[in-house]
């Protein structure tokens, strides 16, 4: 079955031919109610959704067994972050605190690597190339990410757009579609391009990007 992109965001999905757009979050803030990143969670052949969630027969469709968060999604953290980690392979990069019981139990049953961090944006600030390579600007993910021997790119923080925020982060800004890394936005125009470009290369990560400003869009989720 021919893999899907799903996006929050119109401008970019409309890029892609086999996208799917997923619609408004009226429980989460106007900034980030499109966001891949803060309405669901894809680990192997499962799917963390909200309740109600049009996702769910996309999904089922596709042969996913689909799992309903019982807590609600709300504005305010961290109620906003239930589905908020970064899964890569074995390796899962999450705030234990916040993330909806239900993943965290999952992720425990399937013996999964969880690399438990102080940051609830874990999935929005984190790009993870491979389950051994990372890119943050997280001092906190970083640290945490140094213990398990992964390979870490620290970036400055800022130059990244995003709506009602002072800066939106990298993990946002970027996805996989196929073996192809997407930067949502011009990504030469960053001030560590010249490392980021170097640490892609040393990874063999093919990427492309768009003429537009970097933002965040809560990245994208392929399924």
């Amino acid at each position: 079955m021919n893999k899907n992109v799903i996006f929050g965001d119109k401008f970019f999905a409309e890029k892609f031919n086999n996208s799917i757009l997923i619609s408004e979050n009226k429980n989460l803030g106007e900034a980030v109610a499109y966001h891949p990143d803060m309405n669901l969670f894809v680990c192997d052949n499962t799917a963390f959704l909200p309740k109600n969630s049009p996702l769910e027969n996309v999904f089922k469709t596709k042969g996913y067994e689909v799992i309903f968060v019982r807590q609600e999604l709300k504005k305010e953290y961290p109620y906003d972050v239930l589905f908020n980690a970064k899964a890569v392979e074995n390796t899962v990069i999450l705030n234990g605190k916040t993330i909806a019981k239900e993943i965290l139990n999952f992720l425990k049953e399937k013996n999964k690597t969880i690399i438990n961090v102080n940051q609830g944006y874990a999935a929005c600030s984190v790009l993870a190339l491979n389950e051994n390579a990372f890119i943050t600007s997280d001092k906190g993910i970083e640290k945490a990410l140094i213990c398990y021997n992964k390979s870490v790119l620290k970036i400055r923080e800022g130059y990244i757009k995003i709506k009602d925020y002072d800066y939106g982060f990298i993990g946002g800004a970027s996805g996989f579609s196929g073996d192809t890394l997407y930067f949502f936005g011009d990504i030469a125009a960053h001030p560590d391009f010249s490392l980021i470009d170097e640490f892609l290369k040393q990874n063999n990560v093919v990427y492309k990007y768009f003429d537009t400003p970097l933002c965040d869009i809560g990245g994208c989720i392929e399924i």
